[in-house]
């Protein structure tokens, strides 16, 4: 089957971890949301923790915009955990969401949403299968 005939097939979940990240955040949900148009399904999921700008209300405003957009924001603890433990905590948080709302989802597409993936386009994400049989595909692109 064709790239694009794969993922139009598809269904996926986009799910990002965000901290003060309010000046990015729009552009990147609506980058990302526009990848994820090409796909039968997509959903996205933010986990937020510890932000202390304005990245709470940034996410409630894309809630209300996108039926298909939801975020949890994890209760901060003392003291703050460092930033790797952070990250995983809400990915693992994450992922756990997913796989409880849509169990049957065909791919996790884990996301930064600081302004990282602005210029990710379809051709990038049609690159993933360029390969066979991968289980998790990694990228890296210029700032």
């Amino acid at each position: 089957m064709p790239k694009n005939q794969q993922i139009q097939n598809s269904s996926i979940v986009i799910l990002g971890t965000a901290r003060n990240v309010s000046k990015y955040i729009h552009k990147s949900v609506d980058s990302l949301l526009r990848i994820g148009s090409y796909f039968k399904e997509c959903n996205f999921i933010v986990v937020e923790s510890y932000s202390s700008d304005a990245t709470l209300e940034s996410l409630n405003e894309l809630a209300k915009k996108y039926s298909n957009f939801q975020y949890v924001s994890l209760k901060p603890i003392q003291p703050m955990p460092t930033l790797s433990v952070r990250i995983a905590e809400a990915r693992n948080v994450g992922l756990h969401l997913a796989k409880d709302k849509f169990p049957s989802v065909d791919y996790v597409f884990v996301a930064d949403l600081d302004k990282v993936n602005w210029d990710l386009n379809l051709e990038g994400i049609l690159s993933c299968w360029n390969y066979e049989n991968w289980d998790m595909m990694s990228a890296n692109q210029g700032f």
